[in-house]
């Protein structure tokens, strides 16, 4: 899991390189996220037949809009 609320606060891990990003319960989960997004953290959130998965990876894992670019497409194939 790499979020994981406690009671002493709000600690997401990248799901890449393990770094782990600790808040404390008084500064709030959207708090917490917003700096998250402030620090360069990219959270995504996958919906498929298992349910909701999320993936969180800090800015030094990110891919850059580039490498984004440079990945092939795929496409499901079409059912006759």
């Amino acid at each position: 899991m790499s979020f994981e609320e406690t009671s002493e606060g709000f600690f997401w891990s990248c799901n890449r390189c393990g770094l782990v990003a600790e808040f404390p319960l008084a500064v709030g989960f959207w708090r917490a996220l917003d700096e998250l997004k402030a620090r360069r953290w990219e959270i995504i959130r996958f919906d498929d037949e298992e349910g909701r998965d999320w993936v969180h990876h800090c800015a030094r894992c990110r891919k850059s809009s580039a490498e984004i670019l440079a990945m092939p497409v795929v496409r499901k194939a079409r059912r006759a």
